[in-house]
Parts: structure tokens; C-alpha cells; sequence
């Protein structure tokens, strides 16, 4: 899971906030291979377009044709 997180920020994407899950706890109980499978697929996945949503504006921002 963290490996996916980080994926996604390396990507410049939002990364889900996950407060109080035990990211690094679980992420060590997998091995180095698997992290890796992980990460990699993350970043394939957003490279193919698979993991695009678009990004929330900022509040307030006027940019999507409210005033």
C-alpha cells in the first residue's frame, strides 16, 4: 500500500491520506519484490491513463465558472 502511495505522488498525483493505517507496518510484511511489483504497476497504470480522475481545484477558485 505505501508503495502505492508513493507511486502516486511521484507521479504528481493526489495521494490518499490514510491516518491511522499501519502503511509502514504492512508495507514491511510484504517483500522487497512485491513493494516493487506494486510501485511499478501504480506507475504503469497512471502512464496508460488508468488513473486519472481530475485534480479537485483549490476552494474558492474561480476557474470553473463560478464567482
Amino acid at each position: 500500500m505505501g508503495s502505492r502511495h508513493a507511486a502516486l505522488g511521484e507521479s504528481g498525483r493526489i495521494q490518499p491520506v490514510a491516518h491511522r493505517l499501519r502503511l509502514a507496518e504492512l508495507t514491511a510484511e510484504l517483500s522487497v519484490d512485491e513493494v516493487a511489483r506494486q510501485h511499478e504497476g501504480v506507475r504503469v497504470r497512471i502512464d496508460d491513463g488508468r488513473a486519472s480522475q481530475p485534480t479537485p481545484e483549490p476552494a474558492g477558485s474561480t476557474t470553473n465558472g463560478a464567482s
